[in-house]
């Protein structure tokens, strides 16, 4: 990547492998292993404009539903950065503007710059490439806005398939003890679970040991009813869970998870934008 000359005019910079914790990081834990991108690799929309008074970068970052984003600012944004997951790195320094889609509140642009830079990787439980952008001034860029949601903040709902009802039980305690705002839906059907995925859902997560792989049909069932909905399986088989990412599982864990590694998958999932344009 070093002398490659961006359209804009910049050389880019050596990008920085693995910088310390910050603000505009995903955290905690680290990703599993490489899941396939729902929609297929995310692209950042570049602004060519030369301007001298224009940001030359511009990305659109949506987020599926208000508690989404709220779950996301109280995460990753009030500390001032966000992590976006892309295949198309710019080059650290970079100005730009992030149009934030937050639900049906509107849009609303932050001004950022590109802090460091993490490049794909195919090692095994690699995380996902992307770029870790710094706010200027995001309190007063959207702060009257996010007064505004809090005040009519309900909650997460989750949807928690699992038919083995002291399993479903011990999960659905779990995510509450995680998550004390989640509405948690418990579910042991899959033509129940089908029925009840829509719009009002923040999350699904399901049991991917359920047999006759119902757990999967639930995942897919979700995915068609809409794509960017977060879904988190669960899973003592490593191959299974391999295949759940393949098949478009937003996150994995074990199965029993601990609560650690739920909290992990929980925390991004729901800190994720559904997508960078």
């Amino acid at each position: 990547m070093q002398g490659r000359r961006h359209p804009g005019g910049q050389r880019h910079q050596r990008p920085t492998r693995d910088p310390l914790p910050d603000a505009g990081r995903p955290r905690p834990g680290a990703r599993p292993a490489a899941r396939a991108a729902v929609g297929g690799p995310a692209r950042l929309a570049v602004d060519r404009e030369r301007a001298h008074d224009r940001i030359p970068y511009s990305v659109e970052v949506k987020f599926r539903t208000t508690s989404s984003f709220l779950f996301a600012y109280s995460v990753n944004l009030s500390k001032g950065g966000i992590f976006l997951e892309t295949d198309n790195l710019l080059p650290v320094g970079s100005e730009l503007t992030l149009k934030l889609r937050i639900g049906t509140a509107g849009v609303y642009d932050v001004r950022g710059r590109v802090s460091w830079v993490r490049e794909r990787s195919d090692e095994p439980g690699a995380r996902p490439p992307g770029i870790g952008v710094q706010f200027h001034d995001l309190d007063d860029a959207i702060g009257s806005v996010i007064d505004q949601l809090v005040t009519t903040f309900r909650g997460l709902t989750v949807l928690l398939f699992c038919p083995d009802t002291q399993d479903r039980h011990a999960i659905g305690r779990m995510v509450k003890s995680i998550v004390s705002t989640a509405d948690v839906v418990e579910v042991g059907g899959t033509t129940t679970a089908e029925a009840l995925l829509g719009p009002e859902i923040d999350v699904v997560v399901c049991d991917g040991d359920a047999d006759d792989n119902a757990g999967l049909v639930v995942l897919r069932a979700a995915k068609r009813r809409d794509k960017k909905i977060p879904v988190i399986v669960l899973s003592e088989d490593p191959d299974r869970r391999a295949h759940a990412l393949a098949i478009g599982a937003d996150e994995v864990a074990d199965n029993p998870p601990t609560f650690h590694d739920l909290q992990d998958v929980l925390l991004r999932a729901l800190g994720r934008p559904s997508t960078v344009s």
